[in-house]
This record gives C-alpha cells, sequence and structure tokens, in this order.
C-alpha cells in the first residue's frame, strides 16, 4: 500500500477506531445505529477483580474468630475487641471505597471537540526519514507556541494520536488494551477489571494501596501477639485458634510488604512528579527535546523550493525517533534520564498537584481532607496542562546538544 493510501486510511478512522482483529479484551457494540462505538469488556477481564475481592474478604472469618475468642472469651475484654473490630473494618471499608472509585470513574477521557482537525499534511511528512541532527534543527514553532501559551493546542501535530485519531493532550498515553487515550496515564492494571490509572483514578489508587498495607500490617501485628501467647501459654489460647492467627500473620504480612512496596514506590513517584510510563521509560524525553537553530537554508529534501522547505519543516513533528538513535546516543538518554524531572516542581507542590489539596479547589479545608481520607478523591487541575520543572530546560538542551553532536560522530 502507497503511503497516500495509507494516510487516506488513517484520515477515515472513526474516532477510538481500531484496525485490529483482536478482541481477547474489549468487543465492539455496534448495537446504537448512528451513535458513538461502544466497547464492552468480556467476562474474563473480571476475574482479576474477582480475585483481588477475595483476597480482601476471605480473611474475615479468621479475623472475627479471633477477636471474639481471644478478646471475648480469653480475655473478657469487650473493649479491646470493639477497637480491634472498629479499626479493621474501617480499613476495609476505606479500602473498598478506593476500589469502587477506582473502577466507577473514568480515569481521564480525552473529550473530542467538534472543530478537532487531524493534521493531515503533517501525517503525510511524519514517516519522513531525517538523521538526528536534522531533526533536532527543525524549527519548534508549534513546541514553542505551546510553551509560550497555557492553552494548548490540540491541533499540533505533536499533540494528535494516530491510534484513536483524536487529541492528544499533554502527559497523555494511548493504551493498547483499552484502546484509547487516557489523561495522564500511570499504567494500565489488570487487578481493576482491565483498566487503566489516570489524573482522575491516580489518588483513589493511592488511597486503595494505603488503606490495604495500614490494614495489613494492623492485622497481622495483632495476630503475631495472639500467636506469641499461643505459644507461651498454650492452654491460654484454643488450638484452632493459634491457628488462625498464626495464618492471618503470615498472610497479611506478606501482603503488607508487596502493597507497602508498591505504595512507597508511588510515594517516590508522587515526590518526584512522574508517572509509572515517565519512570520506566527513557525515551519519553524525545518528546521535550528542544529544537536547535541553523544557519543552513539548505532544504533537507533536497529541493531548492524555499517556501515548501518552510511550510514542510513548520508541519514535521520536530524531534528524533527512537529507531533513528545510535547506542551512544541512547546511553546519552538513558543516563539524563535519572537527572531530569519535567515536572517536578518540588515536593510539597507535586503532593498537592495530585491529591489537589491546594487553596484553589474553593472547598473548606476540613472538607476537602474529609474527601481525601474517605475515598482518596482526584487530582488538581484539568489533566490537560501542567507546570515544568524551569530547570529541565536546560538540561534538555544540553540534551539535545549532546545528541546532535554524536549524530556529527557518525
Amino acid at each position: 500500500m502507497s503511503l497516500i493510501n495509507h494516510i487516506q486510511d488513517l484520515r477515515d478512522r472513526p474516532p477510538y477506531g481500531n484496525n485490529d482483529d483482536d478482541d481477547s479484551v474489549l468487543d465492539f457494540d455496534e448495537s446504537d445505529e448512528g451513535g458513538p462505538p461502544k466497547w464492552r469488556k468480556r467476562w474474563w477481564n473480571y476475574i482479576p477483580l474477582c480475585i483481588l475481592l477475595i483476597l480482601i474478604f476471605a480473611p474475615q472469618y479468621s479475623v472475627m474468630k479471633v477477636l471474639v475468642s481471644y478478646f471475648l472469651k480469653t480475655r473478657d475484654s469487650p473493649f479491646l475487641f470493639a477497637v480491634n473490630i472498629f479499626t479493621i473494618e474501617f480499613f476495609t471499608f476505606l479500602a473498598c471505597s478506593s476500589l469502587m472509585v477506582c473502577l466507577v470513574r473514568d480515569p481521564g477521557a480525552v473529550r473530542i471537540g467538534e472543530n478537532a482537525q487531524a493534521p493531515a499534511e503533517a501525517d503525510a511528512h511524519g514517516e519522513t526519514d531525517m538523521s538526528v541532527t536534522e531533526a533536532l534543527l527543525m524549527p519548534a514553532t508549534t513546541r514553542t507556541a505551546d510553551v509560550a501559551n497555557e492553552d494548548d493546542d490540540f491541533n499540533s501535530p505533536l499533540k494528535w494520536c494516530r491510534k484513536c485519531w483524536a487529541p492528544k493532550p499533554e502527559r497523555s498515553h494511548h493504551c493498547s488494551v483499552c484502546k484509547r487515550c487516557v489523561l495522564k496515564m500511570d499504567h494500565h492494571c489488570p487487578w481493576l477489571a482491565q483498566k487503566c490509572v489516570g489524573h482522575w483514578t491516580y489518588p483513589a489508587f493511592l488511597h486503595f494501596l494505603a488503606s490495604t498495607s495500614i490494614l495489613c500490617a494492623y492485622v497481622s501485628i495483632m495476630c503475631l501477639r495472639i500467636t506469641y501467647v499461643a505459644f507461651v501459654e498454650p492452654f491460654s489460647v484454643g488450638e484452632i485458634i493459634a491457628i488462625h492467627a498464626l495464618f492471618l500473620t503470615l498472610y497479611c504480612a506478606i501482603f503488607s510488604i508487596t502493597v507497602g512496596s508498591f505504595l512507597g514506590w508511588h510515594l517516590y513517584l508522587v515526590s518526584t512528579n512522574q508517572t509509572t510510563l515517565e519512570s520506566l521509560s527513557p525515551f519519553l524525553l524525545l518528546r521535550y527535546l528542544p529544537s536547535r537553530p541553523t544557519d543552513a537554508p539548505a532544504s533537507i529534501s533536497g529541493t531548492d523550493d524555499t517556501s515548501t522547505n518552510t511550510t514542510r519543516q513548520s508541519r514535521l513533528a520536530h524531534i528524533p525517533r527512537e529507531h533513528q538513535l545510535s547506542g551512544a546516543q541512547r546511553r546519552h538518554i538513558q543516563f539524563a534520564h535519572g537527572r531530569i524531572r519535567i515536572y517536578d516542581i518540588g515536593w510539597r507542590k507535586n503532593f498537592a498537584q495530585v491529591f489537589g489539596v491546594g487553596s484553589e479547589s474553593g472547598r473548606p479545608k476540613w472538607n476537602r481532607w474529609m474527601y481525601r481520607a474517605v475515598c482518596g478523591g482526584g487530582s488538581y487541575g484539568d489533566g490537560k496542562t501542567f507546570p515544568r520543572n524551569p530547570r529541565a530546560d536546560n538540561l534538555l538542551e544540553r540534551l539535545a546538544t549532546a545528541l546532535a553532536d554524536e549524530d556529527k560522530l557518525e
């Protein structure tokens, strides 16, 4: 198929369309004629979620048996029984509430405006092969406009998703499983019934991890004490209760360590204002590389038409592609990835940006914190524009210079 026919095929795609025949995850529903296409999940996509619910509620029988037998019958302490059962069920409720938010709330839909038009000519030249130096020397007219203007130009070539054929805001990514773009996508989670974690569900996801970690740690420590008493005073604690307590100690300790480690990793990402995709994908830095002006007026395509060359330069994506990089250039990017934090504006502002506890939200402070404490809430902002670290521009410029110098040595 020629390039022109391929571009025409892309332009004829409906929003959120896909040409893949694999429907193992999602099924296309055309029941509503004339309406937008709908995607429905297959029944096996809910199996991980069912397993997760079983892992949460299955130990409840052992917990109640240990609480009743040890605190009511053995120690005869209704107060300790009430305190422990309230604490355990309270954190169970918090975990379930945030899990419900992650399941019900959209992670971050990209709204397609009526005036959104695809940059057809940019697509026509998007596959043009050029060196890294040539790509870095292109004038970044669109990029400069995006930085200078707070309102993102969704019609620019750098902000258009060719898979779902829709605008692609800043920090959004296309999920190959969900077949859609997600605002500030963190990762795709199969435990959430094959759903992504994005801008509007990331605080609830962190809330679920924190509630689960605290719940497991609390039950593990409580049952560890009961297990110790069962070994020291075997006649004071029944054999069945000791087995239940030992099971809960090991069971909750395992999940407390695993989920707690996962929570610690995400808290680090929040403190540096990164997503999982951004932290694990060093070559995403190529999207933010600044252009390097050149004094050479020669056309890259080899033609002498200056006006045609200028138009083409303004429409091309002014970034090098990953497959064009050499081994030395890849090492430069991987080394710089650990030092360049494009959206890191300080850990306090980073946490306020994620959990939305800034004074700009307009709610009373206690109301905001109560809402976050119950279900995690949602991130602050629209999920399309984010403040940037001013120090990152200098580092990106140095990286672009290093890549161009390596390209000249090839």
